[in-house]
């Protein structure tokens, strides 16, 4: 893999492009309030003109962190949901996309791990696959490990 351009986020999306892969990261909207639900919609395309295969280590593929003004991750989508281990293999064919609609409500206490509901304030959501992968083509030519890939982050505010 090898880094090709990193977008700068505009609007409520943001793009990572490690070739043949393009990580993005789209919100709703980016101003909440207090207990409200978010919804952030990761994807994960194939950009190259050839049929890969990404391989994950467990079921856990794409998810969202938000981090508070000091970079601490104060929420994770994934961090308390169970993964099954078992290699997953998911094929893409070119210009398709592994997509996941991640929602989230805010208030949610269910898992202590994380700090919700979100106080009043600034913070930034960071789309991003939960493990390094490995990258094959149809033929199972190696096309390289990706190591754990993030979007520029998204600045949210809690009102």
């Amino acid at each position: 893999f090898y880094v090709s351009s990193q977008h700068i986020p505009q609007g409520t999306s943001s793009t990572f492009t490690t070739y043949p892969l393009e990580l993005r990261t789209e919100l709703n909207k980016t101003e909440f309030q207090e207990g409200e639900m978010i919804t952030a919609r990761i994807s994960l395309k194939n950009i190259s003109n050839r049929t890969i295969i990404v391989v994950f280590p467990d079921t856990k593929d794409l998810d969202f962190n938000i981090t508070d003004t000091n970079g601490r991750v104060v929420y994770s989508w994934s961090m308390p949901r169970a993964a099954l281990f078992v290699v997953v293999k998911v094929t893409l064919k070119p210009d398709a996309e592994l997509c996941r609609i991640l929602k989230q409500d805010l208030r949610d206490t269910e898992y202590p791990e994380n700090q919700v509901p979100l106080l009043k304030g600034t913070y930034e959501l960071i789309g991003l696959t939960t493990h390094a992968f490995a990258v094959h083509y149809e033929n199972w030519e190696y096309a390289g490990i990706g190591g754990r890939l993030e979007t520029p982050p998204i600045t949210i505010t809690v009102n």
